[in-house]
């Protein structure tokens, strides 16, 4: 615990001006946190199917790789540190209950949807294993990081029985999504650009009892 603190202290130095932490590495395997299926088409309703969606001001770092006892397995976490880098306020959706906040009953609806992966070749572990989000009845939910803030999350990664976990590196991505009910279905209106974390990390080596 007191690493944990001494690293939180050190990050404002380190990253940024301010930091703020949002942990969702309770999250567990294979649970991903308010997910809605799509059945229109690919599931994305965008007025003009040539539009890109713009990359966000954002430096995606992984700091560190947790393991934890769980029961029979371990269970992974990882330490992923967003700072803003652009010259202007960045908001992004840091609420952590994401089914009640991403309900088709609230309004503009947020989802940050964190997808571990391993290899060089970005294999995916699985699909979202955790989400923030945020609507505009919560307004609580909603960061604003100024240019050069930092958020810290921690993400769950994954459980395995000791000797059983991936022997790749792994790394992160993140993206954006802004939900609608579009002709009475709960769909994605608008996903920005992926941004995939700068590195990747080893899973810390633990030995089977």
């Amino acid at each position: 615990m007191r690493t944990h603190f001494l690293l939180f202290a050190l990050l404002p130095l380190a990253y940024a001006s301010h930091v703020t932490v949002v942990d969702l590495s309770g999250v567990r395997a294979g649970s991903p946190q308010g997910q809605t299926n799509c059945v229109m088409g690919s599931g994305y309703v965008l007025t003009n199917p040539d539009w890109k969606p713009p990359k966000e001001p954002i430096r995606l770092v992984l700091t560190r790789i947790i393991a934890k006892k769980d029961g029979p397995v371990l269970h992974y976490s990882v330490e992923a540190v967003i700072t803003n880098t652009g010259d202007a306020p960045l908001s992004i959706p840091i609420g952590m209950d994401a089914a009640s906040l991403l309900a088709p009953s609230e309004r503009d609806r947020q989802g940050l949807m964190f997808i571990p992966a391993v290899g060089q070749d970005r294999k995916k572990l699985y699909e979202p294993m955790a989400v923030s989000a945020s609507n505009a009845g919560h307004p609580e939910t909603v960061l604003v990081m100024e240019p050069g803030d930092a958020a810290v999350f921690l993400l769950p990664i994954g459980n395995w029985p000791p000797g059983k976990e991936p022997k790749e590196d792994v790394s992160l991505s993140l993206q954006r999504e802004r939900k609608v009910i579009e002709k009475g279905t709960d769909c994605v209106a608008v996903a920005d650009a992926p941004i995939q974390s700068e590195n990747a990390l080893a899973l810390p080596a633990v030995k089977a009892p």
